[in-house]
């Protein structure tokens, strides 16, 4: 019973999810539109008509959907669909948004955050800021993100 119980649950949050989604990719005057819609995301036409919410729930359970993961298009010129969606974790979907600037990093396209982390596994923001400032004044990549900071004592 209680299985049954966590798929409706889950079906539930999914519906709200194709909703949501809906009105970022279609809805002018919605909030988040220009994030979305306004920079050309699109939704399959399979989540798009009147059975796509139920659709897009039976997708979403047999694809991994855990409620702490996020939905993600793969690649950014596609349209949300199953083909082009996976869901990932938050800093995942992070390191895959649009505003993200791909740097070169020991001969590898990546983001700013992966370059600093297979070097400093865990790394905070103090670390990502520094870097970040480091490459806006000039630094290569590489001498921002290997350089240790200079000593203030």
């Amino acid at each position: 019973m209680r299985n049954e119980q966590d798929r409706n649950d889950s079906v539930k949050k999914l519906k709200s999810i194709h909703a949501s989604l809906k009105t970022y990719c279609t809805n002018p005057n919605g909030r988040h539109f220009a994030a979305y819609g306004g920079r050309g995301a699109t939704i399959c036409p399979e989540w798009m008509d009147k059975n796509g919410n139920s659709r897009f729930a039976d997708w979403a359970l047999d694809n991994g959907y855990e409620p702490r993961l996020n939905l993600m298009r793969r690649d950014k010129t596609l349209p949300y669909s199953p083909a082009n969606c996976c869901f990932a974790d938050r800093k995942t979907v992070h390191r895959n948004k649009a505003t993200v600037r791909p740097v070169h990093f020991k001969g590898v396209k990546t983001s700013l955050g992966e370059a600093i982390e297979s070097f400093l596994p865990s790394y905070d923001n103090v670390v990502y800021t520094r870097v970040r400032l480091r490459i806006d004044a000039g630094w290569s990549i590489t001498d921002a993100v290997t350089k240790p900071p200079k000593s203030t004592m």
